[in-house]
């Protein structure tokens, strides 16, 4: 299936229209040997005005050839790297210049009349209006072929290793690498995670004047345009630009003329997410060996190892561009694994298995909606799962609920782990402008979870799948807080603080009701401050994790009632956290002996809060304080 270079007559001439049959002869014919017996062309060999050929998919499947002439070597354009200058002849390329998508469009020079491999198309320049390439040297795509698998992969599939094996990984950073989320545990949000990840990916070049990556046409199929708009906002730092186009569903029905293995200047397509919506990033095969395939020329996000489903890809169309254009293309067979996402190339192994996290999402009460359960896949990946599960979810939402009216939902997900059972949430919001959306699942704890559990600094986890079952009903199910009154600015020791809460439902009438909060009689001659906030921003108190099993235990800790207020306050007597038990409550001599005298590990202290719970009957929502005054005990 590797298209060999020494089998192109290399004639300058109408023998073009040759090369391209052997081309489309040489991906249908039996795979190939592993053994790599393509000549190639070190960058120091290559001079000026030098012609040869590229191959890429201008239509359809099947590579065709353009020709290429070189301006020049540009020197260490990145450290310890030269990339090549050249020309690209061709009449659809004298039209669209740089294309997004021919990312690793190998190109062959002619050296002393035999065609040789010399590097991947792979940099141009924005706003650009000639047909001027930057070339990836092979040998510095090569070199990447030596990197060892992730260890994150290997366990799976029982796949034999590839180069040294590194130790295996204990901390997050070894594991989450420069798409991990580094930070404390408990505090994970998508928005940041992708705001991270875009401080520490910095795609080659710069100013307009510099040669830069090819920006990766991501091709989406079944999703809003608001959700593309979003996408484009969020995912433009990190070199990704979504395209509207095709392809979705399992791939199962692959087109009967798909290519069966994938051949050097095919179409290659990084899949983020299929099904009922669909998301890929697309590029090109520069070299096969035997199941190694290498691509783009650059780096996709410079991941390192990963594990992300690819396919092969079909071009429908070069869509020209003043600024940048692309390929557009759809995925038509799926076939191994990204497994590196290196600085100089990407490389795609097709013994390796896909890994997939089913996503499901019914809708509830809308009987107007014209879909109310979607069916998707997402990737398996420290950043890419939370990132995908959230827009996933919120274009499902915001396809089948369009009203942009009073709304309130309640939100129930599931989220099955490999070896750790099943993690249930709840969820709920109120909007006067209809369901949010991916914000709704960004800011909800299932969503917050997901993340959580993929980037947990203790060892790799499998999510086997995540459902979510969403019920909205068309009203504005909320009761805001006016004001707060104490009945007694002084109490005696012992004796309960009375509140008079005014609430202010939705369109219906003021409302009031009275709280009785009982006080320590150690506050005795104090102040105490009172607090009233809404149930739902109440967590139960626990242990900071210091096990994959604690963290398990805490994400799924109910909050106290969302349709509740809270009256709270904190207790003098302290409480300590340790080995992921909690006491809420510990006199001074019980704190003295917790207090290790020999190792330098002890318990955290935090001090507790007493709480009174109000319901209420609707989603609750503002804050205040109060301050009570004990009297001193009377002598």
């Amino acid at each position: 299936r590797t298209v060999r270079p020494e089998s192109h007559p290399f004639v300058l001439t109408a023998l073009g229209l040759v090369a391209g049959a052997t081309v489309a002869f040489a991906a249908s014919q039996a795979r190939s040997a592993p053994a790599d017996t393509t000549p190639t062309i070190d960058v120091s060999k290559v001079k000026k005005g030098m012609k040869g050929y590229g191959l890429t998919v201008f239509e359809g499947t099947t590579p065709e050839r353009f020709e290429v002439e070189v301006i020049d070597v540009l020197h260490n354009f990145r450290p310890s790297m030269d990339i090549l200058l050249v020309k690209t002849i061709h009449p659809r390329l004298n039209k669209v210049n740089a294309v997004g998508g021919c990312s690793g469009s190998p190109i062959f020079l002619d050296d002393g009349g035999t065609a040789k491999l010399a590097g991947a198309y792979a940099y141009g320049w924005p706003y650009g209006n000639e047909p001027i390439a930057g070339v990836t040297p092979i040998h510095d795509m090569l070199a990447e072929l030596a990197r060892p698998l992730s260890p994150l992969l290997l366990p799976k599939t029982g796949a034999a290793p590839i180069g040294p094996q590194p130790a295996p990984a204990t901390k997050a950073a070894d594991l989450g690498g420069a798409t991990g989320w580094h930070g404390d545990i408990g505090e994970y949000s998508v928005d940041k995670h992708v705001e991270q990840v875009a401080s520490r990916w910095k795609p080659a070049g710069g100013a307009a004047g510099s040669p830069q990556i090819l920006d990766i046409p991501l091709a989406v199929a079944g999703m809003s345009d608001r959700a593309i708009r979003e996408l484009t906002t969020t995912l433009a730092p990190l070199g990704l630009v979504p395209l509207q186009a095709g392809g979705g569903g399992s791939l199962l029905n692959a087109a009967k003329d798909a290519p069966t293995h994938y051949v050097d200047g095919g179409g290659i397509s990084i899949q983020l997410m299929r099904g009922d919506s669909a998301a890929q990033g697309q590029g090109t095969v520069t070299h096969v060996i035997g199941d190694k395939v290498l691509a783009f020329g650059h780096p996709m996000m410079e991941m390192g190892a990963t594990n992300i489903p690819s396919a092969i890809g079909r071009v429908l169309w070069i869509l020209s561009s003043n600024q940048r254009s692309f390929k557009i293309m759809e995925p038509v067979r799926e076939l191994g694994t990204l497994v590196q996402d290196r600085g100089t190339a990407i490389i795609v192994d097709e013994s390796q298995p896909q890994q997939w996290v089913p996503v499901t999402v019914d809708i509830t009460g809308d009987p107007t909606a014209p879909k109310k359960k979607w069916n998707l896949e997402i990737v398996h990946d420290r950043f890419f799962t939370p990132l995908w599960a959230a827009y996933a979810f919120g274009d499902a939402v915001e396809t089948t609920l369009e009203d942009k009216r009073d709304a309130s939902w309640t939100l129930a997900t599931t989220i099955a782990v490999k070896g750790h059972g099943k993690l249930e949430f709840q969820d709920f919001g109120v909007s006067p402008s209809g369901v949010p959306g991916g914000g709704a699942f960004w800011m909800s704890r299932a969503g917050s979870a997901v993340g959580e559990l993929m980037n947990n600094p203790w060892e790799p986890i499998t999510i086997e799948r995540i459902d979510s079952k969403l019920a909205v009903e068309w009203k504005r199910d909320i009761t805001r807080l006016k004001s707060a009154e104490l009945l007694d600015a002084a109490i005696e020791p012992g004796q309960a603080a009375r509140i008079k809460l005014t609430l202010k439902p939705y369109m219906a009438a003021e409302q009031t009701t009275i709280v009785s909060v009982p006080v320590d009689r150690a506050y005795a001659g104090r102040d105490v401050e009172l607090e009233i906030v809404p149930g739902w921003s109440i967590m139960q108190d626990a242990a900071a994790p210091e096990n994959l099993s604690q963290m398990l235990h805490n994400l799924t800790l109910p909050t106290m009632s969302p349709k509740a207020y809270v009256v709270q306050y904190r207790h003098l007597e302290p409480g300590v956290a340790y080995n992921g038990n909690v006491a809420a409550r510990l006199p001074g001599f019980a704190m003295d002996a917790l207090r290790p005298t020999s190792v330098t590990s002890s318990p955290d202290t935090f001090q507790p809060m007493v709480r009174k719970q109000v319901d209420v009957g609707a989603y609750a929502e503002g804050t205040t304080r109060l301050r009570v005054t004990v009297k001193p005990i009377s002598k």
